[in-house]
């Protein structure tokens, strides 16, 4: 659980695109965080708990999906307590 904001880790393995977006319980995106070709390394993104257009998103449960090049898929259930 967070309250105001989360540090997501992740690792690329290979220089490749990633995607890293959170989702509502309904799948519908909230924020996209990353689109972008990456080099091998280890990278955090920070979410601040708002949505694209900039708006506190309310308290709940989330969905985090790190994409790569549609060769790996992750997804991890983050807990937003305001």
């Amino acid at each position: 659980p967070f309250n105001q904001e989360t540090t997501i880790e992740y690792v690329v393995p290979i220089a490749e695109t990633v995607e890293l977006i959170i989702y509502n319980l309904l799948g519908q995106q909230v924020r996209n965080l990353l689109n972008a070709q990456l080099a091998p390394s280890v990278y955090r993104s920070r979410w601040d708990g708002r949505n694209d257009l900039g708006l506190i998103a309310p308290s709940g449960l989330y969905f985090v999906r790190l994409r790569a090049a549609g060769r790996f898929e992750a997804t991890q259930k983050i807990l937003l307590v305001r």
